[in-house]
């Protein structure tokens, strides 16, 4: 049996022979490393060389003649037909700055992009159902824009226009209007020069009440009337040059452009009591009074009519005969008026006996 002194002195020189052989391998394993490690480097470079040199792109021709091959001029419509050899180059040529997916990866990647969208399907929408109120809206036909009015302009005075429509047929009443407005309108009343300029927005207001007013009193109860101001402006723009400004470009001038419309009619005639009268008084004070249902709504008409009829009644023995105020209810739906003019005739006076002091003159 070996000692125990014996046993340590072989396990010293076993550790020491350990030590020994890891001092000596470690040496000779960074010099086999060494040339591995550059050999991994050339190679890398190498593939980051060719890679970086593919992303490159390819250098165009200077001229046409480096563009064009020589077999294309020689027998072009061959050359057309043969079409480019290598159409990876030609996919090179058209982006170099692009990678190109490898060839030899698609026959393998395209069964597993087939089996990936093999069980990927849109169904085909189903139809929405019918919406009644679109296709009502849609049903609609659209408006007819009717033409524009033609208008024709009355001037009257320096700074007052009259725009009416042209046709005869639809505004009969014009000659008799712009005579009646003339002698009503505040403008016209105007001295005309400066001084004037600052009323004419005030009085022009008060003209374009004044124009709806009488064409109610001519029946046209749906017209309008549009009140157009403009002058001056030459003045403003002479005072910024420092210029002085004229008097034609200082006077405003107002426009009234005038739409008659629908002329209402006469709808129902109440005459009060007049009517029960016995005939023939009856008869003769209604055609006295002359107004019938249909008649075109004039309301100078309803005037004048009351005067005769008054007349009327005391030439037929009613001079105590009592009118009460007309009253025009207007219809605007059916575009009438209706006309009450309350009458109560009274008692029927008759002549009596007749004295007379000269009877050569008045006899009995």
């Amino acid at each position: 049996m070996a000692s125990l002194s014996s046993s340590r002195k072989a396990e010293s020189a076993l550790k020491l022979g350990l030590a020994i052989a890891a001092g000596l391998c470690q040496p000779a394993l960074m010099l086999w490393a060494s040339p591995l490690a550059a050999q991994v480097a050339d190679e890398t470079g190498a593939a980051q060389d060719a890679a970086e040199a593919a992303r490159q792109p390819a250098p165009v021709p200077l001229t046409l003649d480096d563009l064009i091959p020589e077999e294309a001029v020689a027998n072009p419509e061959i050359w057309a037909v043969q079409g480019v050899a290598d159409p990876a180059s030609a996919s090179d040529d058209s982006s170099p700055g692009l990678p190109l997916a490898s060839p030899s990866l698609e026959p393998a990647l395209a069964p597993d992009l087939d089996a990936a969208f093999a069980d990927f399907a849109v169904s085909e929408p189903e139809p929405l159902p019918a919406d009644p109120e679109l296709e009502a809206l849609a049903a609609i036909a659209a408006p007819t824009i009717e033409g524009l009015t033609e208008l024709s302009e009355t001037t009257i005075g320096s700074t007052l226009v009259l725009a009416m429509p042209s046709a005869q047929d639809a505004f009969p009443e014009r000659d008799e209007f712009i005579e009646r407005f003339k002698d009503l309108s505040s403008i016209r009343a105007l001295d005309e020069g400066r001084d004037s300029a600052p009323q004419v927005a005030a009085r022009a207001r008060a003209d374009e009440v004044l124009l709806g007013d009488i064409l109610r009193t001519y029946g046209y109860y749906s017209g309008d009337v549009v009140r157009q101001l403009s002058g001056g402006r030459r003045a403003r723009d002479d005072a910024e040059r420092g210029e002085e400004a004229s008097d034609v470009a200082n006077e405003p001038s107002v426009r009234f452009d005038i739409m008659p419309g629908e002329r209402y009619r006469f709808g129902l005639v109440d005459l009060g009591a007049l009517p029960t009268l016995p005939e023939p008084d009856a008869s003769r004070l209604i055609a006295a009074f002359g107004i019938q249902p249909g008649d075109p709504l004039y309301a100078d008409r309803i005037v004048e009519r009351e005067i005769e009829l008054r007349v009327a009644l005391g030439e037929s023995g009613h001079p105590f005969a009592s009118l009460e105020e007309p009253e025009l209810l207007i219809d605007h739906a059916r575009a009438i008026g209706d006309l009450a003019l309350p009458v109560e005739p009274g008692g029927k006076y008759v002549f009596g006996d007749v004295v007379s002091a000269d009877p050569d003159f008045l006899s009995g």
